[in-house]
């Protein structure tokens, strides 16, 4: 899995993490806090088991400046790991299949996200 920030014109290099570099939580879910550098939760930290990536400071490229596409890939993933994609069906298993390995989205802001505290002391 790569999870990235895109465009890579705006800003240059894109900012990403893959899956080796990803720090899962005692469940094994994984948390990744998107945010341009100044507005970084202060527990979006490895220390507290969250990913950070950097969102672009100029935004999308095409002059939103506080939007950016975030990609989540999932390129091809190991034969024996049946929480994949690729083995959903057609319609309503797309929660079954992965699991709790089903990725979410939620948005906060960063006083929001403080709040929750370091996952790694709960």
């Amino acid at each position: 899995m790569l999870v990235e920030t895109w465009p890579t014109k705006v800003d240059g290099p894109q900012s990403f993490v893959y899956d080796e570099r990803l720090r899962p939580d005692r469940e094994g879910c994984v948390t990744v806090v998107v945010s341009r550098p100044d507005d970084r939760p202060r527990n979006a930290r490895s220390a507290c088991g969250v990913n950070w990536i950097a969102r672009p400071e100029k935004g999308d490229g095409a002059g939103h400046p506080d939007d950016a596409p975030l990609l989540l890939r999932n390129r091809l993933p190991a034969w024996n790991f049946r929480q994949a994609p690729r083995f959903t069906r057609p319609a309503d298993d797309e929660a079954d299949v992965p699991g709790h390995c089903l990725s979410t989205s939620e948005y906060t802001d960063e006083a929001g996200f403080e709040k929750t505290g370091c996952p790694r002391d709960n």
